[in-house]
């Protein structure tokens, strides 16, 4: 337990008036992370990218595939409790919205007690930005049962885990609904 055992961190995203997302990851479950790695892929910047070198090949093909990835480093997240309920929350920076009303990223993330991987999805409905994300790993158990979080107006919420992980066995654990 002391890696961390079977909790884990997600990353959500919050609209600003400015055209940008804050990004924050939350830890998830009752024992401290430490020394989480977070590898953010956007599949749009990085189809973008890859039809720019194909005009142009000879340039570095390992820059533009990497071109939609995005890197953090948090040192340490606090387990939920009472002084974080919900769990601790950093601050991670910010993302542009880009032009579309839509986008899909994959998340990877690494600390001591193992491996998971996010889905994220955003999505402006009416003018406003709502997401819903699913979370497979760091257990066997979770992998099973990946965790869900998502906005109450997002369409099909529910089960976007079963969407986004179809080997999944069993219903997703512990559904929230953000307020």
């Amino acid at each position: 337990m002391s890696t961390g055992g079977d909790s884990f961190a997600y990353i959500t995203f919050t609209p600003q008036p400015n055209e940008q997302f804050v990004i924050a990851i939350t830890s998830h479950g009752k024992y401290p992370l430490r020394e989480i790695r977070v590898t953010m892929m956007d599949e749009e910047r990085r189809l973008l990218a890859m039809q720019e070198y194909n005009k142009k090949p000879g340039g570095d093909w390992i820059r533009a595939i990497q071109a939609g990835d995005t890197y953090f480093q948090v040192p340490y997240l606090r387990p939920q409790g009472p002084e974080a309920p919900g769990g601790d929350v950093e601050m991670l920076g910010t993302y542009p919205f880009g032009s579309k009303d839509t986008n899909d990223l994959t998340i990877s993330f690494s600390s001591y007690n193992g491996y998971w991987n996010e889905r994220l999805h955003l999505r402006r409905i009416g003018g406003k930005w709502l997401q819903a994300l699913s979370v497979i790993g760091p257990t066997a158990k979770s992998v099973r049962e990946p965790f869900e979080y998502f906005d109450h107006e997002f369409p099909d919420g529910k089960g976007i885990a079963r969407r986004d992980w179809p080997l999944a066995k069993t219903g997703p654990r512990k559904p929230k609904g953000k307020s």
